[in-house]
């Protein structure tokens, strides 16, 4: 009965994905995505309590997925650059694609009107960067990477990852990118990251006076 109740779960968020990114957020309604589960809208509230509370599952299902092929790249003892280099390629490879593009586009509009962001944020995207923080630290323990506050570091890292490409396709401007292109754009990031954040990169002392 359990696991009769979990493919129904499963099929409720898989349809809200789909209805999600085909009409978006407001356009979205919980009989719609019943219809598409094939299940009553009283099945779909008894799984969940509002539209807000499915985007977040349908967006934190999204991460969990990309992290299980994402998670791999992360073994300690590893080159810290190979590591990185092969986790940025996957990533790119993850937030370019036109689901979660669209579902991002979702979270921006969203946000600030709705709790949509924070909910999304802590039920998907802040595992996925503290389990880089996590690895950034054991790159640090192991002296590999400069000791640095490991939070940080992985937001430098994404930003960097994400400087290049990101924003363009958000704003719909066309820009294929071949696997070539991929492997290019991420040995920029890494190299930049590293230039910074190597063990053997210096760092301008603080202005404490400031």
């Amino acid at each position: 009965m359990r696991k009769k109740s979990e493919v129904r779960r499963n099929a409720i968020v898989d349809a809200a994905i789909s209805v999600f990114h085909e009409v978006g957020y407001e356009l979205a309604s919980m009989s719609t995505i019943a219809s598409r589960a094939g299940s009553s809208k009283t099945t779909l509230y008894g799984y969940f309590p509002s539209k807000s509370a499915l985007f977040a599952v349908a967006i934190q299902c999204i991460a969990e997925r990309e992290f299980q092929s994402l998670q791999t790249a992360f073994q300690v003892g590893r080159d810290v650059r190979t590591v990185l280099y092969e986790y940025g390629k996957q990533y790119l490879r993850a937030v370019l694609s036109p689901t979660n593009l669209s579902l991002r586009r979702i979270v921006q509009h969203e946000a600030g009107r709705t709790d949509v962001g924070t909910l999304v944020y802590e039920h998907g995207l802040k595992a996925r960067w503290d389990a880089m923080a996590a690895y950034l630290q054991s790159a640090m323990n192991q002296h590999q990477l400069r000791a640095a506050d490991p939070w940080a570091s992985a937001m430098h890292l994404r930003a960097l990852y994400e400087a290049e490409l990101l924003e363009f396709h958000l704003l719909g401007i066309s820009r294929q990118v071949s696997e070539q292109g991929f492997a290019e754009v991420t040995h920029r990031a890494v190299d930049a990251f590293m230039a910074g954040y190597g063990a053997d990169a210096t760092v301008r002392p603080s202005n404490k006076s400031q």
